[in-house]
C-alpha cells in the first residue's frame, strides 16, 4: 500500500513538474500555416519562440508574461516579411521556407515590438527626430 502511495506522489509530482515546465510554452503559441507541407517541426518552432520571449523578457527587465505572445508563421511564401498589427494583436511571419535563424530573428523583431509600450515607442520616435534636427545641416540660405 505504501508502495502505492509512494508511486501516486510521484505521479502528481511529475504532472506538477511537466506543467511548470510546459506552462510557458502554452502561453507562447505559434500557429503554422503551411499550404505546401514544406518540413518544420512544431516543436522545434515553439521551443525558439519560448526561448526568445524569455530572452527578449531578460533583456528588457520586464515580466516574461510581458514578452509572451502568439505568432502566425506562413510557410511558402515569395516574399519573406513580418507585420505586427498592434490594434489586433496579430504577428505574423511570412517566410520562403523554414529556416530556424530567419525565423528567430523575425520573431524577436515581433517580442520586442510586443514589450516596448506604445507611449514608450513614440517617445523614442521623438527623440530620433529631435536628435536628427540637431545634427542636420543648416541650408546656406539660413545663415544669412
Amino acid at each position: 500500500m505504501a508502495s502505492r502511495q509512494r508511486s501516486v506522489a510521484h505521479m502528481h509530482l511529475y504532472a506538477v513538474i511537466v506543467m511548470i515546465l510546459v506552462g510557458p510554452l502554452s502561453m507562447a503559441q505559434v500557429t503554422i500555416q503551411n499550404p505546401q507541407r514544406l518540413p518544420v517541426s512544431q516543436q522545434q518552432v515553439e521551443m525558439l519562440h519560448h526561448t526568445i520571449s524569455r530572452v527578449v523578457a531578460e533583456e528588457f527587465h520586464v515580466r516574461q508574461n510581458r514578452a509572451v505572445g502568439s505568432v502566425i508563421l506562413v510557410l511558402g511564401e515569395d516574399r519573406e516579411r513580418i507585420i505586427a498589427d498592434a490594434a489586433t494583436g496579430t504577428f505574423t511571419i511570412y517566410l520562403k521556407r523554414w529556416d530556424a535563424a530567419t525565423f528567430a530573428i523575425s520573431d524577436m523583431q515581433l517580442t520586442v515590438q510586443r514589450v516596448v509600450s506604445r507611449d514608450r515607442w513614440e517617445r523614442m520616435a521623438r527623440e530620433v527626430i529631435r536628435r536628427a534636427n540637431q545634427i542636420t545641416p543648416i541650408p546656406a540660405d539660413g545663415l544669412k
